[in-house]
């Protein structure tokens, strides 16, 4: 089922003077497989780490198939473009010395379009679109909006580009057209297992400290939305904000459904499970320092018997 994904822009305001009006339908449908987006989105924190400057832009080329009106998205690869100069300038031999080795590899997979960084289509790429296009012709634009931090939906738009008479000239406009995230089962397996994050060195992961993880990524989560509604009853109440009934009602039957929590039996019971807890820490570090002691007495006494003393050990 094709999703229409909508981002919310931080920073970009549409530019109408780009942009097809609503009325136009899209000549083609996509399907976006979830490694161009993780590809996409490392590229940037690379980038970001590297630049330090959220201003900095990105580009790459995206290539997948396509069979009649439908485009598979399928991978990504890094280009080079100079954005220092007034106008970017896509470095074109570098573009066509990555399509040759991507095609030495595989002859399955085609240019499709570009992606950057963003909400909507600018001016900026309106100019690399029509860079792209003298190599290729109709490209698709991918745009990642990094900056979307309460997206219900993937905070990813694409566009294909159409020709339309403004100001009784031709003009090349662009379209957000929906997609459908597509997936297969290999695929699906390798993106779950990099999309994990490792906080060690080893390779073996506790289930204990993944259990933990996700409760964490569950209060962070509640505690962001009761934070979003005590600001808006505090922007009512200041009278910043006009009254809504239907939403006070709503928050004031959430607040009458949380139980009870300062009665004495769950007060004892708290602290009973709370000083559980301490003791379980306290037993393992207690035998974790046992563990320690062992393996250096043991090391220490290996010593002592390499240096020729074979009548009695050092500490036993």
């Amino acid at each position: 089922m094709a999703m229409q994904m909508q981002i919310d822009d931080s920073g970009e305001e549409p530019s109408s003077k780009i942009m097809a009006p609503s009325s136009v339908s899209p000549s083609v449908s996509v399907l976006l497989h979830p490694l161009v987006v993780m590809n996409i989105s490392d590229h940037f924190m690379r980038f970001l780490a590297q630049e330090s400057s959220e201003d900095s832009q990105i580009i790459g080329a995206l290539i997948g198939t396509q069979k009649g009106r439908t485009v598979e998205i399928s991978n990504s690869y890094e280009l080079d473009c100079n954005f220092n100069t007034g106008k970017p300038f896509l470095n074109v031999d570098y573009f066509k010395d990555r399509e040759e080795k991507f095609r030495e590899l595989t002859d399955e997979f085609m240019f499709i379009g570009w992606y950057t960084i963003g909400s909507s289509p600018n001016e900026t790429d309106l100019n690399i679109h029509q860079q792209f296009c003298q190599i290729y012709d109709s490209p698709l634009l991918l745009k990642l909006n990094p900056n979307c931090n309460y997206a219900t939906n993937l905070p990813v738009a694409i566009f294909e580009t159409v020709v339309d008479a403004v100001d009784n000239q031709a003009k090349i406009l662009f379209l957000e057209i929906p997609y459908t995230l597509a997936t297969e089962d290999s695929e699906r397996i390798g993106v779950d297992h990099i999309a994990k994050t490792s906080y060690s060195e080893t390779t073996s992961t506790s289930s204990a400290a993944d259990n933990l993880l996700a409760q964490y990524n569950a209060i962070k989560m509640l505690h962001t939305r009761v934070k979003l509604l005590t600001d808006y009853v505090k922007a009512v109440r200041a009278g910043k904000l006009s009254y809504k009934h239907e939403i006070l009602r709503d928050i004031s039957s959430m607040c009458q459904r949380l139980p009870i929590a300062k009665s004495k039996q769950f007060t004892v019971e708290s602290v009973n499970q709370y000083n559980d807890v301490l003791l379980m820490a306290c037993l393992a570090a207690i035998t974790q320092g046992c563990k320690n002691s062992d393996e250096f007495i043991t090391k220490a006494n290996d010593l002592y018997e390499a240096s020729g003393h074979r009548m009695r050990t050092f500490f036993y």
